[in-house]
């Protein structure tokens, strides 16, 4: 027997209590009229719906909740919060059932149903319910909030401290301006102009994450169809070895060799198995779902291949990462806002509420350095990031050619070897002719020899590892072609532009 409590909002429950599957008793519970409908359904009784009103407990000091209904049907149900009790009595006293026992509740957080979704629809998604991005975007949110109190700050607003200040001297007429009108201090401006600029500063910051994101998304996304296309493989490729044994027997095929290339590619599958469902927990979590495996499988609209003729040149790729990078953006207005601390400092004097170490002195000269300093490391940062972003284009063009390069040759490895294979076969299906007759006469250019078992072992080994391998080249082309697209804000990033 099991009992399940449900809150379906929350000011509504469902009770139900299971045997071997079947529902027996089914309660709604809305809390705020002390009223249940109650639906009973047990062997021998037609299932219907009852009315139960709240009642006073069994026992006087008993913390139990109890209802009871009184016609065709006399139905008591009371429980706590651990146990509960139910009786059902006919108004012939003929039959009568009860059921008692303890509360199991279970309120679980609902897991998603596993679903396919494309690499569009994926981007979409992560930008609104993954975790990084929706507290990065709260950041960005607080941060322009604070820059618009600070402008609004410039207004004339209310104190507890103005009735005080009424009744005080001149000298109280700096304090009193703080709240009557802070927009005749300079530092007000110069404080609400720094905010402004520190929330552009935070929201580059949530446009880099969204960046960081998407190419997360494509690397698990590529890595996810690598290991479906592995596994395709590996099964087509168990079949072939399959069909080799029943078609051709032991005589004509090396049985042990065989069994070791099922035995490796079994190992493959494995493995490459439990690197899919790594990758799907993954990609689950970066889409912000609750369900680890609620990708059930992915789509890519216009899979991306390396061609014949490819090459990228670094220094093009170097130049227009550094005119479109965010991150200098985000550098370029971290420098706008440091500069205004200058000004600050030198006005901060006039301000009432102004830090007493910024004051007029001979501190003032050594406060001055630092805040230059500061300026310094920014512009620094700012020549290693255009550097960096330089060498990642330079590396990134260089692992693209290569990897276009390696799938290219792979992919013609692959052929031939597929050939040498099929040709092998085919070869030791053909009939045995006969030495000097016309038919080997006719043939002998193309047949002069039988394959042995071993060779057809071999061709079919190398057309299994250049086919395996073709898969790691082009995901490792994708995944180059991703970061050429993240340097340029090209492809899926070209909305970050915006």
């Amino acid at each position: 027997m099991r009992i399940r409590i449900e809150r379906t909002s929350p000011h509504l429950k469902t009770i139900s209590v299971k045997d071997s599957n079947q529902t027996l008793i089914s309660l709604i519970e809305v809390s705020k009229v002390d009223l249940w409908t109650y639906s009973l359904k047990v062997p021998q009784i037609q299932a219907q719906p009852f009315l139960l009103k709240k009642r006073a407990s069994r026992e006087r000091l008993s913390q139990e909740a109890c209802f009871n209904h009184e016609g065709s049907w006399a139905i008591l149900f009371c429980f706590t919060d651990d146990r509960f009790y139910f009786e059902a009595q006919s108004e012939s006293s003929q039959t009568r059932h009860s059921i008692y026992g303890s509360l199991a509740v279970q309120d679980p957080s609902p897991l998603e149903a596993p679903i396919s979704i494309s690499l569009d629809d994926a981007i979409a998604r992560a930008m609104a319910f993954n975790f990084d991005s929706r507290e990065n975007f709260e950041k960005a949110l607080q941060a322009r909030h604070q820059a618009t109190a600070a402008y609004l700050n410039l207004l004339p607003h209310l104190n507890v401290n103005i009735l005080w200040y009424t009744s005080v001297s001149f000298t109280a007429i700096p304090l009193l301006m703080l709240n009557v009108a802070p927009f005749l201090l300079p530092t007000s401006w110069l404080n609400a102009r720094q905010s402004s600029l520190e929330a552009k500063v935070q929201q580059k910051a949530l446009t880099i994450f969204k960046g960081d994101l998407i190419a997360t998304l494509e690397s698990l996304f590529y890595e996810y169809n690598r290991t479906e296309r592995i596994l395709q493989k590996c099964q087509s490729f168990l079949k072939i070895a399959q069909e080799m044994r029943f078609n051709l027997g032991p005589e004509k095929v090396d049985t042990k060799g065989l069994d070791q290339i099922v035995k490796s590619i079994q190992d493959t599958q494995e493995e490459v198995n439990w690197a899919r469902e790594k990758t799907r927990y993954a990609l689950s979590l970066a889409l912000g779902f609750m369900n680890p495996e609620a990708i059930q499988s992915i789509v890519i609209s216009n899979p991306v291949f390396p061609e014949a003729s490819f090459e990228l040149d670094g220094k093009l790729l170097g130049q227009e990462a550094v005119r479109r990078s965010i991150e200098l953006s985000q550098l370029n207005l971290a420098i706008m806002a440091q500069k205004t601390r200058k000004p600050w400092l030198y006005l901060n004097w006039m301000d009432p509420a102004g830090d007493s170490r910024s004051a007029l002195g001979l501190a003032l000269f050594s406060q001055a350095k630092i805040i230059k300093g500061e300026l310094e490391e920014l512009k620094i940062k700012k020549e290693e990031v255009q550097a960096t972003l330089f060498n990642r284009a330079y590396e990134t063009t260089l692992n693209l050619n290569r990897s276009a390069h390696f799938y290219l040759k792979t992919k013609n490895r692959e052929k031939l070897t597929k050939r040498q294979f099929r040709s092998s076969l085919n070869s030791l299906r053909a009939p045995i002719l006969i030495p000097l007759s016309p038919q080997w006469i006719a043939t002998r250019s193309q047949f002069r020899t039988r394959p042995s078992a071993e060779s057809i072992r071999h061709h079919l080994q190398e057309w299994i590892a250049a086919s395996l391998e073709a898969e790691d080249h082009l995901r490792n082309f994708r995944l180059e072609q991703a970061k050429v697209n993240r340097l340029s804000l090209a492809g899926p990033y070209a909305s970050l532009l915006f």
